[in-house]
């Protein structure tokens, strides 16, 4: 009977299922007997390894588990206009079963009470009586039994990864919960139930149909009605009993196949070639980016180049000037009559108020001129230049003086600018923090003024840049002189960094002109998960590991996921020889996936008709074919594994075709086999793209990623942290290195590569610490190549042997730990500050070193210990490593080879001055990853261009601490992050008025985490007549639910069927989907089964989709039963701690 069962037509399968209900329901009798040991051992015979899958699905049919169709002999409920009937099926004609419109009438039913016979339709027709499932408490071995199969049911019900068919997988999974909703029929079974672990499951899937996306959205299905959806499904299985699926040739590609899915050429503009350079100016930006780099620029966007006083009419021109930025900033000033005159030449209507600004001039006729900013306040004549006074700030490389109301001299270079040579300015303006700097020539002369401190070390004076105060604003200047011995005196201003040749725009500044427009504003493709890119220089995307350089890796740009390779890079290409097997991929993820490469065919026979594109490692080799016809010479190829639906979409540049697939959840791959072809840029998504991000990706490419990565080396350079962990055996990164001898630059680069010594010397295994013994040892940081007046240095160490030198700044200066243990900073090696106390030996310290400038100060466990300023760049660290704990006189520090002299858990750099110490400067047991987290600044550029707003990316920046991209995007892109203001409005049921909640928007600012958003949701209720859209009926609880909850969980009570949400003020866990989901009335009175000539991936669609939405309803229907069951007698409340934890108990009996 179990063999037979779904072996043949439905009519029979039902009448061997109610014979075997009727078999196992003779009490204790032999036949009782052997039926129940049947089920047992079909069942626990497979709870492992599914030998014979159709017999478990069998024995679930006939312990509940099965949907009974409308067939012969069948008693049904006619529902139509006389109200509802009773009749029996007597005829079918099948013929028009599959048509399935409103005037098909496939069943003939003979009315029980009148004997009236007539054709109905289907859905008109419910099944009514069958013979019902065996009561487990009156079968023999009841106990054994019944534990036995819930421990069975509970373990089909969470299988998560099986071999066999998924689809199979799921019915084992629907009639399993199926089953336990039809013999939970006694609270004694109940009560057997609940004491498992298995009712938070049950609960789990309940609601589970709600935060599906995938399978809901894989077929038009629209069915929130369980008896439609039944029907669905026995209507599928149907059309596959009758053999009206399609069942195509997987292996088949026929190219009529192929559609077009886009006509968009895919031709990268020179702008967008432009937005992917290297550089940080852009010249082109879209406009989302141009208001960004406009932040704290004000005025017109076109420079316009004007005389300040507006009394010298006539006695100076402009002519037009510059390469790639055209227009009228070269100026002459004439005396005729060999009169003294001074004017000052600025740009009109511009005011900057923050950021790093900067702009060059070039010296052409007398070298008499200042350089400089100006704010409100400053007023020019024939006689008063820049720097004359309060409100302005100027340098005059001719005599080397600066200019502040006084002069000064310049002192940190003693150098002279001559004609044709090119000075720059910059100012930085960081709230106080202010300071402008000179360069000359590409040359970094040093910082002029600073504001709060003495503008020279021969004055007292303090510079004072804000004298208009916090709202001062500052434009630039420059004041040209003629006199008696020179009557011309000209200049060049140039503001486009491609014009400054001879004295480049400095990392971190803007130009003063403004970018032209980029008109596309989501131009990049989301982030992969992985990326491998192949470029110019290989050494950037063939790597290898320190202690291993026979291994070669293809470099992943994004979470260095490196894979071995094998194959040779030649022209930009990783190529792949006819020899080959083909490019390997190992995946091991059940859900979407996609993955996208470009390749051009390097040699390949005329008589191929196709070629393989991929092939699949899984138990039946599988393998996707593409005709030689749709290859370019740079094809570009997206493949989307839609795994859950068996179906896979190849997109050849314009071309699409969809595949179907066995179900797989972890295989091998193998791209591109037996053929010599060149690949690049192959990456990996964790999800299916859309055809726009398709679009995005055949047209701009990946190469953001690359610049991104180049981006984020380069800032690495200037902040980043090092620890060390258990078991490390080497250095890992190659921007710290040890050394054991002598610096030498050549030395360096190689041990950079590889390693030269047994470097686990160095460290504690145990205590995940680095340790370094003997006077010779020491670590060589690589830093940003650019001169540091600004940084700050933090060391978690513990210090065994004194003295010891801490860093190196530079060739004069180094900060060391004398004899007594007292911190002392050394020029020239002569020890000029020391600190007042002595430091701990043998246990851990955080040391913080702040440098700003002139100013030096050293913090131990968050106090201050030393604070001095020092004159000259001193303090500069001008080379692009820093040594650290390396002894310089080796005869100060004498000390043996085996003996202990420093140990290191961390150590920070950043090129930046922390000025507030807070509590976890105190120990090095608080985390510091929240110093070296990338600023937006770094982090925003390609999720601008992607699509996300500034708002959205810094809420996900502040959400979590990383220094990677991809996370980030994939926290906007599933919008896990707190967008507070937005997100608590979704929160609200639709009988709030949001209208009225505008006013208190700013309000919500403030609830800034979910514990926060408890005590809001108590301040509204407060509010509620203030904030109701509708009026409600407050008793409404007390009326329906407080004096009859029996009642009301056995569905007794006259409440309306439709979901009413005013009573749900606020739900913490409710998402904007599941509110859509749950107002949206979606019964429908008519259903159009499926017909025959489906094909095969739409059965398979519709079928998984009809599946996991059963799942669901069932095991709705499990929990309302349990609950009805358990509250019958009224003895005792259910435990509702079995569903799980408060907030989900809540949301649970909510959505019930």
């Amino acid at each position: 009977i179990l063999f037979s069962i779904n072996k043949t037509t439905t009519d029979i399968t039902t009448e061997l299922i109610y014979l075997y209900r009727t078999i196992m329901s003779f009490n204790k009798s032999s036949l009782q007997t052997m039926a129940i040991q049947l089920i047992l051992d079909t069942i626990t015979s497979n709870l492992k390894s599914f030998q014979s899958i159709d017999n478990v699905l069998s024995s679930l049919c006939i312990l509940g588990g099965y949907i009974q169709p409308l067939c012969l002999g069948s008693i049904v409920e006619i529902h139509d206009n006389d109200g509802i009937q009773l009749g029996v099926i007597i005829d079918i004609n099948k013929n028009v079963l599959d048509l399935n419109t409103t005037d098909v009438l496939p069943y003939l039913v003979q009315f029980i009470q009148t004997n009236e016979i007539k054709w109905i339709r289907e859905d008109k027709l419910r099944i009514q009586k069958d013979v019902l499932p065996p009561n487990l408490l009156e079968l023999t071995d009841t106990n054994e039994f019944i534990d036995l199969l819930f421990d069975a049911l509970a373990y089909f019900i969470q299988i998560d990864k099986s071999t066999i068919d998924s689809l199979l997988l799921l019915q084992l999974k629907r009639r399993s919960i199926l089953v336990l909703y039809r013999i939970l029929n006694h609270k004694k079974l109940v009560d057997i139930f609940i004491q498992k672990p298995y009712v938070s499951i049950i609960a789990q899937l309940s609601i589970s149909a709600l935060l599906l996306k995938t399978y809901q959205q894989s077929t038009n299905l629209h069915l929130l009605n369980k008896h439609q959806l039944e029907q669905y499904c026995l209507n599928l299985d149907r059309c596959k009993y009758f053999k009206q699926i399609i069942n195509n040739n997987m292996n088949n590609t026929l190219n009529d196949e192929f559609i077009i899915w886009t006509k968009i050429p895919f031709k990268t503009d020179l702008l967008i070639d432009d937005l992917l350079s290297t550089n940080e100016w852009k010249s082109s930006m879209s406009k989302r980016n141009i208001e960004l780099f406009k932040k704290g620029r004000l005025g017109n966007d076109e420079i316009k180049i004007i005389e300040l006083s507006s009394q010298l009419t006539g006695k100076w021109f402009l002519e037009e000037c510059g390469i790639t930025h055209r227009f009228p900033g070269r100026i002459y000033l004439v005396s005729e009559n060999s009169n003294k005159l001074t004017a000052t030449f600025i740009i009109e209507n511009l005011q900057l108020t923050e950021g790093n600004w900067y702009f060059c001039i070039r010296l052409l006729e007398s070298t008499s001129i200042r350089i400089g900013w100006a704010t409100n306040g400053f007023k020019s004549n024939d006689s008063i230049g820049i720097g004359y006074d309060q409100y302005s700030w100027s340098y005059d490389g001719s005599q080397g003086m600066i200019y502040n109301n006084e002069q000064y001299p310049f002192e940190f270079e003693n150098i002279r600018w001559n004609t044709n040579d090119v000075c720059g300015c910059g100012i930085e303006i960081n709230d106080n923090h202010i300071r402008i700097n000179y360069w000359l020539n590409g040359y970094f002369l040093g910082t002029a003024f600073t504001h709060q401190l003495p503008i020279n070390s021969t004055t007292t004076t303090i510079c004072n840049m804000l004298p208009n105060g916090n709202r001062t604003s500052y434009f630039p200047g420059v004041s040209l002189n003629v006199n008696e011995t020179s009557i011309l005196s000209s200049c060049e201003f140039i503001f486009h960094p491609m014009d400054m040749f001879e004295c480049p725009l400095p990392n971190g500044y803007k130009p003063l002109v403004i970018p032209t427009l980029l008109d596309i504003n989501d131009l990049f493709v989301p982030y992969p998960f992985s990326a491998y890119l192949i470029g110019n220089n290989i050494e950037d995307y063939i790597i290898h590991k320190r202690n291993n350089r026979s291994i070669k890796f293809l470099r992943d740009f994004i979470n260095n996921y490196h894979l071995e390779n094998i194959f040779i890079l030649d022209n930009h290409q990783l190529i792949l020889t006819e020899q080959s097997e083909g490019f390997p991929l190992t995946i091991d993820y059940e859900e979407s996936l996609t993955i996208s490469f470009n390749f051009s065919i390097l040699k390949i026979s005329n008589d191929y008709l196709d070629i393989i594109l991929l092939t699949f490692d899984t138990q039946d080799k599988y393998s996707i074919r593409i005709p030689i016809n749709k290859i370019t010479n740079n094809t570009q190829i997206a493949i989307i594994f839609q795994i859950n639906e068996r179906k896979i979409k190849v997109y050849i540049n314009n071309e699409c075709r969809i595949f179907e697939c066995p179900i797989i959840t972890k295989f091998n791959i193998y791209i591109l086999p037996t053929l010599n072809i060149g690949i690049q840029n192959l990456a990996i998504w964790k999800y299916s793209l859309t055809e726009e991000h398709i679009q995005r990706l055949f047209t701009s490419g990946l190469s953001y990623i690359a610049i991104d990565y180049y981006r984020l080396n380069q800032y690495r350079k200037q902040v980043n942290m090092f620890t060390f962990t258990m078991n490390q055996q080497y250095f890992e990164n190659d921007l710290l290195i040890p050394f054991n001898e002598l610096f030498d630059e050549i030395k360096w680069k190689k041990k950079k590569i590889e390693i030269d010594e047994d470097e686990s010397k160095y460290f504690n295994i145990n205590n995940g610490n680095i340790q370094l013994f003997g006077n010779k040892t020491y670590l060589v940081l690589d830093k940003s190549i650019d001169p540091w007046f600004e940084y700050t240095l933090i060391f978690d160490i513990s210090i065994t042997y004194l003295p010891i030198t801490l860093v190196r700044l530079n060739e004069h200066s180094n900060i060391c730990i004398a004899h007594d243990g007292q911190l002392c900073l050394s020029i020239n090696n002569e020890k000029i500050i020391q600190s007042q106390s002595k430091l701990p030996l043998n246990e851990y310290i955080r040391l913080l070193i702040s440098v700003h400038d002139k100013s030096i100060k050293i913090y131990v466990n968050g106090l201050l210990k030393l604070d001095t300023n020092l004159n000259n760049n001193q303090l500069a660290i001008t080379d692009k490593r820093i040594d650290l704990f390396k002894e310089l006189d080796l005869t100060t520090n004498i000390i043996n080879e085996d003996i202990l002299r420093i140990e290191c858990k961390s150590i920070i750099y950043l090129n930046k001055t922390i000025n507030d110490i807070d509590e976890k400067m105190t120990s090095s047991n608080y985390s510091l990853e929240s110093l070296i987290a990338f600023p937006y600044s770094i982090i925003s550029p390609s999720l601008i261009h992607i699509g996300y707003d500034e708002l959205s990316i810094k809420l996900a920046m502040k959400q979590t601490i990383t220094r990677n991209i991809q996370l980030i995007d994939t926290i906007l892109r599933e919008k896990n992050f707190n967008k507070y203001n937005e997100n608590i409005l979704s929160k609200f049921g639709f009988s709030i008025n949001k209208e009225k909640l505008k006013d208190l928007i700013e309000f919500f600012s403030q609830y800034d985490t979910e514990e926060k958003i408890i005590n809001l949701g108590e301040i509204l209720l407060n509010l509620e007549n203030n904030i109701q859209t509708l009026s409600i009926d407050k008793n409404w609880f007390h009326q329906t639910i407080d004096n009859n909850l029996t009642e009301w969980i056995q569905d007794k009570s006259n409440i309306n069927e439709q979901i009413d949400l005013t009573y749900q003020l606020i739900d913490l866990n409710q998402s904007i989907q599941e509110k859509s989901i749950l107002t949206n009335n979606n019964q429908l009175n008519n259903i159009e089964y499926p017909h025959k000539d489906m094909t095969q991936l739409k059965y398979y669609e519709s079928r998984i989709s009809c599946e996991y939405q059963l799942i669901s309803i069932y095991a709705h229907y499990t929990i309302l039963n349990i609950l009805k069951i358990w509250s019958y007698d009224g003895s005792c409340l259910f435990p509702l701690e079995k569903f799980g934890d408060c907030i989900f108990i809540v949301k649970l009996l909510r959505l019930l």
